[in-house]
């Protein structure tokens, strides 16, 4: 029983391994996301793909103005296409999650009464648009991309508004 498990195991380790059968790409970089407003802030992006097919992102962008803090975390994961035979270009179509967080942290003892914290979250879709190194054809992964991720304003009723948010990215990382 206990060597059919080392044996699965290291089966699973050889198509881990295997760059015919995987070819992971996983990088970090710097991306502006877009607040509203054509207001373009300062994101920390990381980019992990475990198949040429398939392609996830996350964003985080946190900032401190006085007694408030505001953090914006987006993580996305999408079907890849490619728009060109050499694979330079591709498209991506897929699901996005939104998470928004605002604290109010006052210091003084008679402003404590207005500490407060606000969540939100919602579920999305996501299409972009990537120019970079064909996925596998180099050790070293490097891309631009372009991204709106679309949200419904509400589950209720109709859905009369939505909220989008758009992000350009740069990664550089490695196929592993």
């Amino acid at each position: 029983m206990l060597k059919s498990h080392y044996l699965r195991l290291l089966v699973a380790i050889g198509l881990l391994a295997s760059r015919q059968v995987r070819a992971i790409e996983a990088g970090i970089g710097a991306s502006m996301l877009d607040q509203g407003d054509d207001r373009l802030v300062p994101a920390l992006s990381v980019k992990y793909a475990p198949a040429k097919e398939w392609v996830g992102y996350a964003h985080y962008h946190g900032v401190n103005f006085g007694p408030a803090h505001m953090d914006v975390f987006i993580a996305s994961g999408a079907r890849r296409f490619n728009l060109d035979k050499s694979g330079y270009f591709s498209t991506h179509f897929g699901a996005s999650l939104l998470f928004e967080q605002v604290v109010l942290d006052y210091d003084e003892p008679g402003d404590k009464s207005y500490n407060d914290t606000d969540r939100s979250g919602n579920i999305g879709g996501n299409f972009g648009v990537a120019v970079g190194l064909p996925p596998g054809s180099s050790p070293v992964d490097c891309s631009v991309t372009w991204d709106s991720h679309v949200f419904p304003a509400g589950f209720g009723g109709l859905f009369l508004a939505n909220g989008r948010k758009q992000t350009i990215t740069i990664t550089l990382g490695a196929n592993l």
